[in-house]
Formats: C-alpha cells, sequence, structure tokens
C-alpha cells in the first residue's frame, strides 16, 4: 500500500516500524518488545495524534520526524491492536492490504476501515487518532 511520503509519512513509517515490532514480538517473545526499545534507545513511546496528523514540513529535525512518525505513530498502531484485539488488528490490516494494495492509501481510508472491521470496540481510538 502506498502513501504520500510528504502529507501522510505515517502511513508508511508508523506501518513499518509496527510491522518490526509485531515481528519482534512473535519471534522473541516478550523480549521482542525489549529488543525493540533497546533497538531504539527509548524506553517508551507515546501513542499521539499528532503522530498520525504530522506532514514531513512540520519537523525541525531528522529526530524529531523518527521519533513522531516511527516511533510514537508504532504506538498508535499498538493501541489500535489493544483496542480492537489482536484477531480484529489483523483483520483490519488484511482488509487495509487487500484494498489498497498497489495503490495509494489515505489516514481518511484507513479510518473507514478501522471502523468498518473494528466497530464499536475501535471508536474511541478512531476519534483520539484518526478523525481529522
Amino acid at each position: 500500500v502506498g502513501s504520500d511520503q510528504v502529507r501522510e509519512p505515517w502511513l508508511d513509517e508508523g506501518f513499518a516500524e509496527v510491522s518490526t515490532r509485531l515481528w519482534l514480538d512473535d519471534t522473541e517473545g516478550e523480549d521482542g518488545e525489549l529488543t525493540w526499545l533497546m533497538t531504539n534507545l527509548r524506553t517508551d513511546a507515546d501513542p499521539v495524534s499528532e503522530a498520525v496528523t504530522a506532514r514531513l514540513e512540520d519537523f525541525s529535525s531528522n529526530e524529531a520526524y523518527t521519533e513522531s512518525v516511527y516511533l510514537d505513530g508504532s504506538e498508535v498502531l499498538m493501541e489500535l491492536r489493544e483496542a480492537a484485539g489482536r484477531e480484529t488488528f489483523e483483520r483490519i490490516l488484511r482488509t487495509w492490504h487487500t484494498r489498497r494494495s498497489l495503490g495509494i492509501g489515505t489516514i481518511e481510508a484507513f479510518a473507514e476501515t478501522v471502523r468498518e472491521i473494528g466497530g464499536p470496540d475501535v471508536e474511541s481510538f478512531v476519534e483520539t487518532y484518526l478523525d481529522l
């Protein structure tokens, strides 16, 4: 799924980072999250809506961009996983991929997919992070 890297970088970078985190969790168990934290030299990440809505020009440094879009952005997706549950989260991502494969996704379209597949369990998440 492609994205507009300038206007909506979270759709690429946050998803890439969460993929790494989930792979580490699956292959290393609880140590996977520790590996992610050690790799990124951070002990935490904050799920903030600004990570989702930030545009490339909003950052004055690569460090600020990385922290917000990659790290905090992946935490937003981990929050979705928590809100929806593991199986529903995976169904959301599979549906997103199927519908947008070889095309350009938008945050608005992702929010629609999350609402459709996640139902009422994810409404608070969508209102917090994806209602633009």
